[in-house]
């Protein structure tokens, strides 16, 4: 960059060192998810994708303290678990409108179950298939594991905090070889504020 810089005629201080700062919320609870899909053809998709959603006294319900084992619907958790897909999925666009189809559905019977104490926190995991269908008239869906560890203080059955992977698979059209190549796509989530 320094020979550019200096053919260009251009203060090297311009290019300084950047910081990085990911989205966050302004007020209020939700979560963070970093998303990105592991396509060797195009190095893009790599780079994570961040969505923040913010969140309802009444979305964080269905994740409540479980005294036993109990499922929990992945519907219910829509809000945030439609945020899993891959950036810039331009075939998976209204021919019409030209907008991207969003996540129709979030589909899956999770389990959430207690996973121990300590001193200061309840524990627990929440775990299960998920699967996403867009709002496209073909029924297009993909589906992955989800697994979330939950924190709660040990006599509030409200979530503290929770940290957890998507990691599933995308069947990405590739016209060109009239076939459909199934991709990685991982995300990383984690309650804001932690």
């Amino acid at each position: 960059m320094s020979q550019a810089t200096a053919q260009l005629d251009l203060d090297e201080s311009a290019f300084g060192e950047r910081s990085l700062s990911l989205p966050d919320l302004e007020s209020g609870t939700g979560v963070r998810i970093l998303v990105r899909l592991r396509d060797p053809r195009m190095r893009a998709y790599q780079a994570p994708v961040v969505e923040v959603v913010s969140l309802t006294d009444e979305d964080w319900l269905p994740l409540h303290y479980p005294d036993q084992e109990r499922s929990v619907e992945a519907k219910s958790l829509k809000d945030w678990l439609s945020q899993i897909y891959p950036s810039g999925v331009m075939e998976r666009t209204d021919p019409r409108t030209k907008k991207v189809y969003r996540i129709q559905s979030t589909e899956g019977k999770l389990s959430l179950k207690p996973a121990g104490t300590d001193a200061r926190h309840r524990y627990a995991i929440l775990k299960g298939e998920v699967v996403l269908t867009d709002e496209g008239p073909d029924a297009f869906s993909y589906r992955g594991k989800l697994e979330i560890v939950l924190t709660y203080e040990p006599s509030a059955p409200r979530v503290q905090s929770l940290r957890g992977v998507f990691e599933g698979t995308y069947p990405r059209p590739d016209r060109r070889h009239q076939q459909t190549r199934p991709l990685p796509l991982e995300a990383a989530i984690e309650s804001r504020p932690n």
